[in-house]
């Protein structure tokens, strides 16, 4: 097998694995850029929100707010449930 053969091999070997490299690239690419534009005008939209509702009703301060799920986790980490709605503590006695 001569040089320009064995390249040639390889070149037609290896290509199949870059182009799939190259289309995972760019999807994971368009993926996280879809996503960073996503919060980005969300963020907006709620700035624009807040503002026009502290323009009709006032500001609120923080203690106004309502708290969101991330700050009260559905379960305590030691085991203890606290039923939020009535239909919970069905659910619950159901079991």
């Amino acid at each position: 097998m001569s040089a320009q053969e064995w390249m040639t091999a390889a070149l037609w070997a290896i290509t199949p694995t870059a182009l799939v490299g190259v289309l995972f690239w760019y999807t994971f690419r368009s993926v996280l850029r879809a996503d960073r534009t996503e919060r980005r005008v969300r963020k907006s939209v709620e700035q624009q929100e807040e503002a026009r509702f502290a323009e009709r009703y006032g500001a609120l301060s923080d203690d106004d707010r309502q708290p969101t799920a991330a700050a009260h986790p559905a379960s305590p980490a030691d085991g203890s449930t606290q039923p939020g709605h009535p239909s919970d503590a069905d659910d619950a006695a159901s079991r």
